[in-house]
C-alpha cells in the first residue's frame, strides 16, 4: 500500500475545507446532504484562511487568533 505524501495529504485536506465552504455558500434544495457537521477546528481554518487575505486585522480577529492557536494546540499538538 502506497503511503500518501505530505503534499497529497494537504491537497486532500484543502479539498475537504473547500467542499465545506462550497456547501455553505452554494447548498441547493435538492442536495442529498440537508445538513453538514463542521468541526470548530475546520471552521477556524476557514476563518483563518479568509483573515489571511486582510491587510489589517480587527480586535475580533486578533481574539480569534488567540483562540485558534490554542485550538490547534489542543487538537493537533504544539509545533515542533
Amino acid at each position: 500500500m502506497e503511503v500518501p505524501t505530505a503534499k497529497q495529504k494537504i491537497t486532500e485536506w484543502i479539498a475537504t475545507l473547500n467542499g465545506e465552504r462550497d456547501w455553505l455558500k452554494h447548498v441547493k434544495k435538492d442536495d442529498p446532504r440537508p445538513s453538514l457537521e463542521i468541526s470548530d477546528l475546520d471552521a477556524g481554518f476557514m476563518i483563518a484562511r479568509a483573515a489571511s487575505k486582510l491587510d489589517k486585522w480587527s480586535a475580533a480577529i486578533d481574539e480569534f487568533k488567540v483562540w485558534f492557536l490554542k485550538a490547534i494546540e489542543s487538537n493537533i499538538g504544539k509545533p515542533a
